[in-house]
């Protein structure tokens, strides 16, 4: 029997959860983040959605956006899964895939965004969160 469609609502908020599978790293290097952030950027822009806020850990991804048209938020994941995973196996020699099966979408209806992410987290070699972050927000949304 095949998946029901995903529950759609325009311009309310939501929160998005995209893990590795098994847990597994999905960023390895600067270039890696800037990479996704550069591919969220072009597939909002063409699906139609808002982004607010997002955060990439190590193996998983947060995004916080609001979509401005019907199955905005979807269509946007599947095409920066599609070209961030094309770009890490090409990159890394490898095949298969780098995501969980299904991204998680909680709608923001007035409640608040609980979190259970420690606040601190490894360091990554050659990779400074902060600045990546700072040049991602200058360089890939404004």
């Amino acid at each position: 029997m095949p998946r029901l469609p995903r529950f759609n609502l325009v311009d309310v908020p939501q929160h998005v959860i995209q893990r590795g599978n098994n847990r597994q790293a999905c960023f390895f290097e600067a270039d890696d983040y800037l990479f996704y952030l550069e591919c969220l950027k072009e597939a909002s822009k063409s699906a139609g959605c808002d982004i607010h806020a997002y955060v990439l850990m190590t193996n998983h991804v947060h995004i916080l956006a609001t979509p401005r048209r019907d199955h905005a938020v979807s269509r946007m994941m599947q095409s920066v899964g599609r070209r961030y995973v094309q770009y890490v196996n090409r990159k890394n020699q490898r095949t298969g895939t780098l995501w969980r099966k299904g991204v998680r979408h909680n709608f923001l209806l007035g409640s608040k965004l609980k979190t259970n992410n420690p606040i601190t987290m490894p360091r990554l070699p050659r990779f400074n969160l902060v600045d990546a972050t700072i040049k991602g927000v200058r360089h890939v949304f404004c």
